[in-house]
């Protein structure tokens, strides 16, 4: 079973994992994994018959560190390390 997932993002290409320090580390930052789970996908939907989605972004409801905490402890568990991931 793969537990990862090897994206292109930012400069290169990323392997981003989320073990369970990665998710505890969200929820000590976010709340409950499974609410920021839900914030994030508020708004989305799948409808289409290629199976391809919309979002109406008048009901979405992430916050900020919803998106950047999951996307940094995705890329340290990537092995990323914690210095290169989210050097601004």
């Amino acid at each position: 079973m793969q537990t990862h997932i090897d994206l292109l993002f930012g400069d290169g290409e990323y392997t981003f994992k989320l073990g369970l320090r990665q998710i505890l580390a969200i929820e000590e930052k976010c709340g409950p994994i499974g609410e920021v789970f839900a914030r994030l996908l508020k708004g989305r939907y799948v409808g289409n018959v290629d199976g391809s989605g919309i979002g109406l972004a008048s009901e979405g409801a992430f916050r900020v560190d919803d998106i950047m905490e999951t996307i940094r402890q995705g890329l340290i568990g990537g092995g990323a390390g914690s210095l290169m991931a989210f050097q601004s």
